[in-house]
């Protein structure tokens, strides 16, 4: 009788202390009327390393809150500043002379023309170190370098840029160049280029320097490789000034070496950050005054700004206090400051509590909440006590009444799209993949297999980014699709499978064996594809052996997720040449475009070149976009927050 009195009793006693605990909650509301109570599913709260905030775009969020960078998108799809009051680009250029007479006879030469030419050639200044001159101009682009070496009839030694790769012999080389003086005696610069390996700037080069680097390290393999010789050693530099207003959370201000420091930790941590290549382009970021840094780039990368755009800044104090290689460890330990909107309060196991670091009469406060179950969502919207409800996937929505919450979709950011081989026996034919991009229904598409979470996208530029026209995809046109494929010479048998003399439409459609999501949508767009006569079979990898078969270009067609592009650096997958170019597809005016989008410095002028290479890529349906990902959130209704078609976030309910 006992036992089953407590059986009995033990739900009813649960019962009421949840009753208690929501109408408590409810008093709480009332008492404080502007703060905010939010759960994630998940049972441990988002990542607190803004450089690997994980999949989940609550994480990203919160980020975005707490820290900040030099620049950012605003609303418009538009480089802003951030942390930054102002930029622009200038050029560096070095030259080196045999004596210092002669570096001191060429200085003369220019000062004597200052007034009467350097205008002209937006020269702003002249420096004199040793046997070196350096030139500094205002246009990074337009910068007379030639004129102002003829008129200063300088006879100039020569720059050779020297490449080391491999791992050993980079290692090796970098430890010899600092035990040997008479190997380090012609370096004049040193850098690591994208793919990890040593470029040396030379001058002058010794005939046997090559024979002395390898003598210097025996045993090891050299690859060495003279990528450039050339009279000077230019620099683009970017000069950015902080503003006066900018703080961290503690009251200190952000200084330059606050992103000094930040771009050397991130320098060698190596996270696979976006747009890394601008940082990987900069061999030196330079203190010029509290407020004030200039960093210098090895190459010619108007890019670079890209890199900087939504990257967070991190006090220098904190990095000096943490080795970069445990840094992941220590976020978790001792969170850095921050110098965004609003700051953390409070972090426990299960509670983050965030503040805006500027009073708002809306809201004073959101407490996020690691949640163990879907039941404490239902509870809370149920009782009213719960502001906000992130589910980590779409079946850990809580089930309540359609009055309790109303769902909001988070703006989207992962892309999913289908590179085409187009090199491959069937998908080389442009009027096959027309056919088979006609075919797709996206929103069948994303009804069927991401249950709504996701919306169409037809460029591989993010949304409202200002250097993409935003195409319109396509909805979906079967008899379209037919009469392509009928003029490509594709015919159905009587069983409905689209042929050829002697063979059928058959193809494979790799994709990661780790992603449930993607094999939903790859089982969708086989079943789609059938109905137009494709025979698809589905080729599960994984990651690892993914990218390898990208590499080598082994595959038919592969989807894929991953963020869209933010930076007009196009080269690495679409220039003929590049390096990540796994859809093979070869253009002359594409190269062009690519290459010159390189050059392009100016973020506005960019965009008219982003916008031909977009359609030249799209028009030749070598990449297929299908959808942007998004998450959806639940809030009690009557919160007031913006409803934009881009989505909604923490910043509207926050800051408003």
């Amino acid at each position: 009788m006992p036992a089953r009195a407590l059986f009995f009793g033990l739900p009813a006693f649960f019962i009421a202390l949840t009753l208690w605990a929501a109408q408590q909650a409810r008093l709480n509301r009332q008492l404080r009327q502007h703060d905010l109570f939010a759960l994630v599913s998940d049972p441990g709260l988002p990542s607190v390393n803004p450089y690997q905030a994980g999949p989940g775009e609550a994480a990203r969020q919160l980020t975005a809150l707490v820290h900040a960078s030099l620049f950012k998108l605003n609303d418009q799809g538009r480089i802003a500043p951030d942390l930054a009051s102002e930029w622009h680009w200038r050029k560096r250029v070095t030259v080196w002379f045999e004596t210092e007479a002669a570096a001191a006879q060429a200085a003369q030469d220019l000062e004597a023309l200052k007034h009467a030419r350097w205008p002209a050639w937006k020269l702003a200044d002249v420096s004199l170190r040793q046997t070196a001159l350096q030139l500094w101009f205002d246009d990074v682009r337009e910068a007379a370098v030639r004129e102002v070496l003829q008129a200063a009839k300088a006879r100039v030694v020569p720059v050779t840029i020297l490449r080391v790769s491999g791992s050993a012999g980079v290692a090796a080389v970098e430890k010899a160049l600092l035990n040997q003086p008479d190997l380090a005696t012609p370096r004049r610069q040193a850098w690591h280029d994208e793919a990890g390996a040593l470029e040396l700037a030379l001058a002058p080069m010794p005939d046997d320097y090559l024979q002395r680097l390898r003598d210097a390290v025996p045993g090891i393999p050299l690859q060495l490789e003279v990528r450039a010789r050339q009279p000077v050693f230019e620099e683009p530099l970017l000069e950015v000034t902080i503003r006066a207003d900018a703080r961290w959370h503690d009251g200190t201000r952000v200084s330059a070496t606050d992103v000094q420091a930040t771009f050397e930790a991130l320098s060698r941590a190596r996270w696979p950050l976006p747009n890394r290549a601008g940082l990987l382009a900069t061999h030196e970021v330079e203190v010029v005054a509290p407020n004030r840094l200039r960093m210098a780039l090895w190459r010619q990368y108007g890019p670079a700004l890209s890199a900087w755009t939504g990257l967070p800044i991190l006090p220098a104090a904190w990095w000096k206090a943490h080795d970069a290689g445990l840094a992941d460890k220590a976020f978790h330990q001792s969170p850095p400051q921050g110098a965004g909107p609003c700051m953390v309060t409070h972090r426990g196991p299960g509670l983050l509590v965030l503040e805006p670091v500027e009073p708002h009469t809306q809201a004073t406060r959101l407490s996020l909440v690691a949640s163990l179950s879907g039941f404490h969502a239902s509870l809370g919207f149920t009782s009213q006590a719960l502001d906000l409800y992130w589910p980590s996937t779409p079946t850990t929505l809580p089930a309540v009444p359609a009055a309790a919450m109303t769902r909001r979709a988070s703006p989207a950011r992962e892309l999913m799209q289908v590179h085409w081989n187009t090199r491959s026996e069937l998908l080389a034919s442009l009027g096959v993949r027309q056919a088979l991009a006609a075919e797709v229904n996206r929103d069948r598409l994303i009804q069927k297999a991401l249950g709504g979470q996701a919306r169409p996208h037809g460029t591989f530029f993010a949304p409202r980014l200002w250097l993409s026209s935003q195409p319109t995809p396509g909805a979906g046109d079967s008899a379209l699709a037919e009469r392509l494929l009928e003029e490509a010479g594709w015919l159905r048998n009587v069983q409905g499978i689209a042929t050829q003399p002697g063979r059928e439409l058959a193809f494979q459609l790799a994709l990661a064996d780790d992603d449930p999501a993607l094999l939903r949508v790859a089982a969708e767009l086989r079943l789609q594809w059938l109905a137009l006569g494709a025979q698809v079979k589905l080729r599960l990898l994984s990651p690892e052996a993914l990218n390898q078969a990208l590499a080598a270009r082994a595959f038919d067609a592969v989807l894929t997720r991953s963020p869209p592009l933010t930076s007009w650096d196009l080269g690495d997958a679409w220039h003929s040449r590049g390096a990540n170019n796994v859809t093979g597809l070869s253009n002359r005016r594409l190269d062009l475009l690519v290459e010159a989008l390189m050059q392009e410095f100016d973020p506005g002028l960019a965009a008219k070149n982003a916008r031909e290479a977009e359609a030249l890529i799209l028009d030749s349906q070598a990449v297929l976009p299908l959808v942007l990902t998004h998450e959806t959130a639940s809030l009690r209704p009557g919160l007031a927050v913006d409803d934009t078609t881009e989505g909604w976030t923490l910043r509207n309910l926050l800051l408003r």
